[in-house]
């Protein structure tokens, strides 16, 4: 079974599939650039996501089990759209 973890580095989110056994790998995802992250001794093939690109891909919600990082990560875009929504809702 493989599962979506989201790690975010320098300003980047990197998106990767895991199995088990730790293996890791892009998965087939086609989101933003290919990219590698380094986690632990692994050096992973990635997809490197941009701010925007991470709230879109967030709300298509791959049909990927989430994994406990990519479950975490979705919790504080959805948490960040909210807030800015309640703020403007404020305002006006």
């Amino acid at each position: 079974m493989f599962s979506l973890e989201v790690i975010w580095r320098a300003g980047s989110a990197y998106v990767f599939t895991r199995a088990e056994g730790d293996v890791f790998s892009d998965g087939g995802l086609t989101a933003g650039e290919p990219g590698v992250v380094h986690l632990l001794d692994f050096e992973i093939d990635a997809r490197r996501l941009t701010v925007p690109e991470l709230i879109e891909f967030a709300a298509e919600q791959p049909n990927l089990e989430l994994g406990d990082s990519a479950k975490g990560i979705f919790a504080l875009v959805e948490l960040a759209q909210r807030s800015v929504s309640e703020a403007w809702c404020i305002r006006s």
